[in-house]
């Protein structure tokens, strides 16, 4: 929960929060469903200046979400997303929407990250092939200097 003063800030009060599942669909162990939701008060010192000028107060404001991240690849995933928008103007004169998404999203990193998980691994095979062949051949000598 946040707070902002009233006179400087217009919405007065915010709560948000969510939930994160990852394989949430059996054999998909790296995808993820998201529920969030969040919550906006307006001050009322705008609600009051609002109606001064004749024109409606806003009150608050709320959005309900659901998505879920669909990894193609180890470095692409699709992101579908669902939010339902509950008094989008804050007044309620605007009616409450829906609003379809579609995220497409990269992972920069992932090749670097297997790349180096393959370069870590084979040094550690040779490392463990090379003693146990100096090992093996009866070399007593110490391993560092």
């Amino acid at each position: 929960m946040t707070y902002a003063p009233a006179d400087l800030n217009t919405i007065g009060h915010f709560v948000d929060g969510g939930l994160l599942y990852t394989g949430f669909v059996p054999g998909r162990d790296r995808d993820v469903l998201g529920l969030f939701a969040l919550y906006g008060h307006f001050s009322p010192d705008l609600r009051r200046s609002q109606a001064a000028r004749g024109e409606p107060g806003m009150d608050h404001e709320a959005v309900l979400e659901l998505n879920y991240e669909y990894n193609v690849t180890p470095w692409l995933y699709l992101q579908p997303d669902i939010q339902g928008i509950l008094r989008p103007s804050g007044t309620g004169r605007v009616p409450d929407a829906l609003v379809l998404a579609m995220q497409i999203g990269r992972d920069v990193l992932a090749h670097a990250r297997t790349r180096l998980r393959s370069f870590t691994t084979t040094i550690t095979e040779r490392a463990a092939r090379y003693w146990s062949r100096r090992v093996g051949s009866g070399h007593r000598g110490r391993a560092f200097s």
